[in-house]
């Protein structure tokens, strides 16, 4: 979510804090996505 970690990801993971210009901007980014619905993606993920 924060883009702190290293090696590969999984497809379903989004970096909120690469359009976030903090970490507090990055979670309220989270919590709206996942609110309306475009966070996670049913197309990336089996869940």
């Amino acid at each position: 979510m924060l883009g702190i970690t290293k090696g590969k990801l999984p497809r379903f993971v989004r970096n909120f804090m690469a359009e976030a210009g903090s970490i507090d901007d990055a979670v309220r980014r989270y919590v709206q996505a996942v609110r309306d619905g475009s966070f996670p993606d049913p197309a990336l993920h089996t869940y």
